[in-house]
């Protein structure tokens, strides 16, 4: 995928007239203007959000096994770190550590808000879907047809592909359609996971391709571009991805 993406875009640039070495020191110009922190923070920062990865490491049948820990206990130690490191930066005051967890939770709440709606709505989609028979029909299209787990990977990966573009979300794709994934993997006979890896890795492939998605809208804004020139740029490497990872996926499920 990344070598298609180099010589995709040296393609477009030829096509287009675009000389890259005509445009060397150019410098971009933004809108809104950067607020530059008051002050440094120290270095050992950087470490700070790769806290709950180690930790997760740290906890588990490679390292500590004998401490087990979940995500939620790993993120709520990372927390309080990042606060112990917040108290010895700012000399154990109180309102800087409180005024730095309240940006945090602010931070949180808006990004899991709209993945808890989706989780949602992504259940009441799936139970619907089954108590209308759907479900079943499915899965006897595919057998007539002779799909078998391989035709409804691909028949999967399509749907959330389109529903991507269409969107411009992944999770509006993904989240709907992983609920019916075990049921309809077992009616098959196949293995769920040659059926979740392909439909996951279209619904985050797929977003480049979609002209209204938030990154390619944003991207365009800051270039000063068309969305479509992105989507443009992505295509082909975006489609040689997708397909390889689907057939690498089927032919580690052998």
């Amino acid at each position: 995928m990344g070598i298609a993406l180099v010589f995709w875009n040296r393609y477009l640039d030829k096509k287009e007239g675009w000389v890259c070495s005509e445009h060397v020191g150019e410098v971009m110009e933004f809108d809104g203007a950067v607020q530059n922190p008051e002050a440094a923070a120290p270095k050992i920062y950087a470490i700070l959000p790769f806290l709950p990865m180690i930790l997760v490491v740290v906890f588990s049948q490679y390292c500590i096994a004998s401490i087990k820990l979940d995500i939620s206990a790993i993120i709520i130690l990372s927390i309080v770190i990042a606060m112990l490191f917040e108290a010895v930066r700012h000399g154990f005051k109180f309102d800087p550590i409180a005024e730095g967890v309240k940006v945090f939770f602010q931070a949180m709440g808006k990004s899991l808000s709209g993945v808890v709606i989706l989780i949602i709505a992504a259940g009441v989609f799936a139970e619907g879907f089954k108590a209308l028979g759907m479900l079943d029909s499915i899965v006897g299209l595919a057998n007539s047809l002779g799909f078998g787990g391989f035709g409804m990977s691909v028949l999967f990966v399509v749907i959330t592909t389109l529903v991507t573009i269409i969107s411009g979300s992944n999770g509006a794709s993904f989240y709907p359609l992983i609920e019916m994934v075990p049921h309809i993997a077992a009616k098959l006979n196949v293995n769920s996971v040659m059926l979740v890896l392909p439909m996951h890795q279209a619904s985050t492939i797929a977003r480049p391709l979609s002209p209204v998605a938030g990154v390619v809208v944003a991207i365009a804004g800051m270039l000063k571009c068309s969305p479509l020139d992105i989507v443009k740029r992505c295509s082909v490497p975006a489609v040689l991805g997708l397909v390889s990872h689907h057939i690498f996926v089927f032919l580690l499920s052998l």
